[in-house]
């Protein structure tokens, strides 16, 4: 408990005690009671000893509290933190960087032109960006990194990599939706033409063309649909979190609570990334949505799409929304269940003919 005590004051940045810091306290809780100093049973001498670490352990988190709270120091440190992640921070970054016109090549520059007027004065210079690994980096004081743990920094990146990564292939989706000079020029490769079955009706060759054109317009407008559903469901799930902690933390009365909230928001973010069980399915399906939207592009440009692969793509993502939702009969009705809200927008939809 003296241990405990003593840990606050030095994450408030005090390393030195004022002289007799515990006697003082000892003797003014002694001063109270009717035992006099050379007559104290030990049980008592005990029972005191215990009530002064008490005592000096809640007024100096007490004091820390106080600190934390100053100036609102920490609150604005944790809205900056969520606009990194997933607010308006991350959506400047992520439409600066990943939109069809985008020329930026200082990944950095962008990070400060997208946090400039975004985030508080006092923490701008708090943040960096790496630009080898798309990371945020923070480093902070000794009081507000014994809250905000390295690991936490760490989970935080791996939400707002994952909402970019959507946002990006959304982006790209809905760029090759509006190429309408791509989407007319789109031919099925000579290869893969049968030209003996082509040439027994009029136009033959014109008319794979066209199946191929309309069932890519129809897989690229669906698939956009499903990314953005996926997109919307995790960034809604994040901001909750933040949005919930932040409430906590304002209202705490005692630094306990306040590191329940931070310790329970660490979870929370972690359970959304993390991949294992059926969180590891989840992301292994936005994996495959992108690697596809990738690949469907670079086919497209290059003139090698055809229906085959078209078809098979149609297949893998029907397969795995269906298995997707039929973990929504595992989970039942649970509302906060991102297999309920899946089952809800994405229940009805059709992939293919």
């Amino acid at each position: 408990m003296i241990l405990e005590a003593v840990k606050c004051r030095i994450r408030i940045g005090i390393i030195e005690f004022p002289c007799r810091t515990f006697t003082e306290a000892f003797h003014s809780i002694l001063s109270a009671t009717k035992f006099k100093k050379d007559l104290l049973p030990f049980d008592e001498f005990r029972s005191l000893f215990y009530d002064t670490c008490l005592n000096l352990k809640n007024r100096f988190a007490d004091e820390l509290l106080e600190e934390l709270h100053k100036n609102n120091r920490f609150v604005n440190l944790w809205v900056d933190l969520e606009n990194i992640v997933i607010g308006s921070i991350s959506q400047q970054y992520a439409t600066t960087v990943f939109r069809s016109d985008s020329n930026v090549t200082n990944f950095s520059d962008a990070f400060w032109l997208a946090s400039r007027g975004r985030m508080s004065k006092e923490n701008i210079m708090l943040f960096s960006w790496i630009a080898t690994k798309s990371e945020f980096t923070c480093k902070l004081g000794h009081l507000l990194a014994s809250f905000i743990r390295p690991e936490f920094i760490e989970v935080m990146n791996q939400c707002m990599k994952f909402a970019h990564s959507a946002y990006r292939t959304r982006e790209l989706l809905v760029t090759m939706a509006n190429d309408k000079n791509l989407m007319c020029r789109m031919k099925c490769p000579q290869s893969t033409l049968d030209i003996s079955k082509a040439h027994q009706k009029i136009n033959g060759v014109d008319n794979m063309n066209r199946a191929l054109r309309t069932r890519l317009r129809f897989f690229v407008f669906t698939l956009e649909q499903i990314v953005s559903h996926f997109r919307e469901l995790f960034s809604d799930k994040v901001v909750y979190v933040f949005k919930t902690k932040r409430e906590e933390i304002l209202n705490a009365t005692s630094l306990k609570e306040v590191e329940n909230a931070i310790s329970d928001g660490h979870k929370k973010l972690s359970d959304l990334v993390i991949r294992v069980g059926v969180r590891r399915f989840v992301h292994e399906t936005m994996d495959m949505f992108m690697n596809m939207t990738d690949e469907i592009r670079l086919r497209s440009v290059s003139n090698t799409l055809d229906l085959d692969y078209l078809t098979r793509c149609e297949e893998s993502v029907r397969k795995n929304l269906q298995t997707l939702l039929s973990l929504h009969e595992q989970w039942g009705n649970d509302k906060d269940s991102i297999f309920f809200h899946l089952s809800v927008r994405l229940g009805k939809l059709k992939m293919g003919s």
